[in-house]
Formats: C-alpha cells, structure tokens, sequence
C-alpha cells in the first residue's frame, strides 16, 4: 500500500490555484485594455446577406366582392315546425337550441322543408330567388306578397315532402316580414361596422348567405368548409372565378 505525501499534494493543488488565478487575471487585463465594459454584450457576427427576387404565379382561393348595383334587400322571418304521434306534439326545427330536437340535421330538414314548402306558397315564382339561411332567416330583393299581408303559412303532410319526413302527421311553414330592420340596402355593406351592437349588419349577413349558399347546400363537395365559417373553393376555376 503506497503512502501518500499530504505535502506534496498541497504544493500541486496550491500551484494549480495560483496558475488559474493567473490565467483570470490576464484576461481580465486584456479585457481592460479593449475598454470592454462589464457585462457588454458580444454578439458573433452578422452573416453577410444577399438580395434576390423573382417573379411566381399564385392561385388564390379569396376572392372579393364588389357591390356595384344599389338594391333594397327584404327579411323575413321562417318558421318550421312539424307535428308527431298521435297527440300531435310540436316538434320545431328552426329552433336554435336544441331542447326538443336532438336529431345533428337540423338543418338539413330545415332546407328540405323550407324547398317543397315554399314552392305551395301564393308569393311564390320560379324566376324568383330566395335567400335562406338553412333555419329561420330568409332575404330577398323582391318584397313578397303575403296572403295574410303579416304571415303566410303553408301546412302539408309529412309525407307529401318526402320519405324522411312521413314519421310527421303535418308540417307546417310560416313566413312573415322582421319586426326589426325589416329592409335594408345592399350599399350598407360598405359601412358595415364590427360592433353588432352600434350598427345594423342585415346587408352583411344578406351576402354571407347569398355567396355561401351554393357550397353549403349544393355542392357542399366542390367546397372546403372550416368551423368558423370560411369557406373556400376547392377548385375556383370550376366555380367560374379566376
């Protein structure tokens, strides 16, 4: 067993400080000479850079729109509720909650009903265009002939409309112009505000429905649809935008 000579490992360890310490202090004095100032940032530095740019094609899928023409819009109120069993219970469709209702395809019965329904109502005319929202809001730019002047129902058997809606004895359809900002004009987009609270925005959700109708409801394929509402054309060209 070897004997360890306890003061010859202090001389190597005292030797090892001093020179560390040396070694600080010689830096320190070259750092002071620089006239460096403690804790100064030292960045490496900046690569040198270079500038170039050419021109590419891009297909873009946003489009904007451009009111050019002015014209009165009109809203009307949809009201769609059918009766079930043998006692007759109320099922409503348009409604927005979903209490009464738990079937996911509310809406899909809405538009179902809403197309058979509307085509028995006396305001009805093929050349006529419609604006629905799939529930309980319709425009148009004509102002409808109401037979009752303040409401039009239509009442039909569930299954005059289709084979989906024979579980329902009758359903009933009812339309009647807005109690509030029953007409506006298609220029009160272009002062449209975000604060629903301050301005009217009929105009805006007139076209919201007019330029997502065609996706929503009839080529709901030829369409990428994302959960807040935007919608986009797959394929613009097909949709004759370009």
């Amino acid at each position: 067993m070897h004997e360890v000579d306890l003061r010859k490992v202090a001389e190597l360890q005292a030797d090892a400080e001093t020179k560390r310490q040396t070694r600080i202090d010689n830096a320190r004095a070259l750092i002071q000479s620089m006239r460096i100032e403690v804790n100064t940032e030292m960045p490496p530095p900046s690569a040198t850079g270079f500038k170039s740019s050419c021109r590419v094609d891009l297909e873009s899928n946003v489009f904007g729109v451009r009111i050019e023409n002015e014209r009165t819009i009109y809203r009307y109120d949809v009201f769609i509720e059918a009766e079930i069993g043998t006692k007759g219970k109320r099922v409503e469709f348009t409604k927005k909650g979903n209490t009464d209702y738990l079937v996911s395809d509310r809406n899909k019965k809405c538009i179902t009903a809403f197309s058979k329904l509307v085509k028995q109502a006396s305001f009805y005319r093929p050349e006529r265009v419609f604006f629905y929202d799939g529930q309980a809001i319709l425009y148009t730019v004509e102002k409808l002939e109401l037979n009752d002047k303040t409401c039009e129902t239509v009442i039909m058997e569930g299954s005059q409309i289709c084979d989906e809606f024979s579980p329902f004895n009758y359903v009933h359809f009812s339309v009647k112009p807005c109690s509030k900002n029953f007409q506006c004009q298609l220029s009160d987009v272009r002062m449209s505000n975000r604060d629903s609270s301050k301005k009217d925005r009929s105009a805006v959700q007139f076209c919201d429905i007019a330029t997502t109708m065609n996706s929503v409801y009839r080529n709901p394929d030829r369409f990428t649809i994302f959960k807040d509402g935007k919608i986009f054309p797959n394929r613009p060209d097909l949709e004759g935008l370009k």
